[in-house]
């Protein structure tokens, strides 16, 4: 484990530390999705590099050498994302605790 006293991804609430942002992430990656408004009730909020993450390993693609390929730069991007070594382009709050939904935003 790279950085232990962070969360896994697996066991966090994903969010946006603004609209703008959260709009942004909505757009390039799910169009038809919802913004809700919400509110940390209790837990910890850190804020990480979500542009990090796409695009990850294309798994529908046999080729062993573009799979090393792809496994590779998901490996770089997966270690700089938790050593926090950049600025987020896009970033998101990973959240450990209890998140209170409070309105829709936006349900385009």
């Amino acid at each position: 484990m790279i950085n232990p006293e962070f969360s896994s991804r697996l066991d966090s609430i994903f969010a946006w530390p603004t609209l703008e942002v959260a709009q942004r992430f909505k757009e390039d990656y799910i169009p038809n999705g919802v913004i809700h408004r919400c509110i940390v009730k209790t837990g910890t909020a850190i804020e990480m590099c979500g542009d990090l993450l796409p695009p990850g390993i294309d798994l529908s693609n046999p080729n062993e050498r573009v799979f090393k390929l792809q496994l590779e730069q998901t490996t770089r991007r997966a270690r700089t994302y938790w050593t926090q070594r950049n600025k987020a382009i896009l970033p998101e709050l990973l959240i450990e605790g209890t998140v209170l939904v409070v309105s829709v935003i936006d349900d385009h």
